[in-house]
């Protein structure tokens, strides 16, 4: 837990009001949260829902649009956990903000922030929107070597990373977030 929260110093929450995103995109936050009261140090991933417009069926972090009601995107980002797997966000601590990443398909600007719980984490999918709740811990993602996905974004060829752990996938934005967490923490000594 101290390697992630020396990874994440120098990431602070931003606090001001997010700026209102270009044309054809919109601003979203996920919630990385982690239990540092069960072993490993498990992350929280969901499975949202099959019928739902946007990454139909597809592991991610809880999260979803910001509304006009949040205030950060820290808001956001605790507001979209509690509505979709019950995480209250008082049994949290908010540890750092992840550089935003773009959705190619969906038109979402997605700011990560992560948090710690306070207590024991005992997540529940709403049903709807998110099917399915599941920890992998950070250590073994840590080991883990993520293998690369070829898709073309805007008509040009791209790798993206992709992580198999324990049958889940993990790819597309969620992936490319997750990478990014663990290059911080593995450069933390």
């Amino acid at each position: 837990m101290a390697r992630l929260e020396r990874a994440l110093r120098d990431r602070p929450i931003d606090l001001a009001r997010p700026p209102p995103p270009p044309p054809g995109r919109r601003a979203a936050a996920v919630l990385l949260v982690v239990d540092p009261f069960a072993s490993g140090l498990p992350l929280l991933f969901i499975q949202r829902g099959s019928q739902l417009s946007h990454h139909p069926g597809q592991v991610a972090f809880p999260g979803g649009a910001v509304t006009a009601d949040d205030r950060t995107l820290a808001d956001t980002a605790l507001r979209e956990a509690q509505e979709e797997v019950g995480v209250e966000p008082r049994t949290l601590r908010l540890l750092g903000q992840l550089p935003t990443r773009p959705t190619h398909v969906s038109g979402f600007l997605v700011t990560p922030v992560v948090a710690a719980g306070t207590r024991r984490l005992h997540p529940r999918p709403d049903g709807v929107e998110v099917t399915r709740c599941f920890g992998l811990r950070l250590d073994e993602l840590l080991a883990a070597a993520p293998g690369e996905r070829g898709e073309p974004v805007d008509g040009a060829a791209a790798a993206h990373p992709r992580y198999q752990l324990h049958g889940h996938t993990v790819w597309g934005v969620t992936a490319g977030i997750l990478r990014d967490l663990l290059e911080r923490v593995r450069a933390t000594a």
